[in-house]
């Protein structure tokens, strides 16, 4: 048994990272979509601002649906991706 844990141990370790991965980039696209209708923040935001972070998080959305099995680099190039996106628009607010 502990011979078998070993050997499944990388692959397990494998498969926990690709998770955190998508269910990082998945939390990120909700906050992201929660802080522009957050009321507050409505007011803050230019008309086109939010209708940019809504496109990119929708985007975001929609990939993730359709790439379940993507790999981590995957899910960590489309973060960025949002990010890019995002963090800019955010820190002006």
């Amino acid at each position: 048994m502990i011979a078998d844990a070993e050997k499944y141990k990388s692959q397990d370790e494998k498969h926990k990272k690709k998770i955190e991965a998508k269910n990082d980039l998945e939390n990120y696209a909700y906050k992201m979509r929660n802080t522009i209708k957050y009321e507050k923040n409505i007011n803050s935001l230019s008309p086109a601002d939010k209708k940019r972070i809504e496109d990119a998080v929708d985007a975001t959305i929609e990939w993730l649906d359709k790439n379940q099995l993507a790999e981590v680099d995957e899910f960590d190039d489309k973060m960025k991706e949002l990010e890019s996106i995002c963090n800019p628009i955010i820190a002006k607010m």
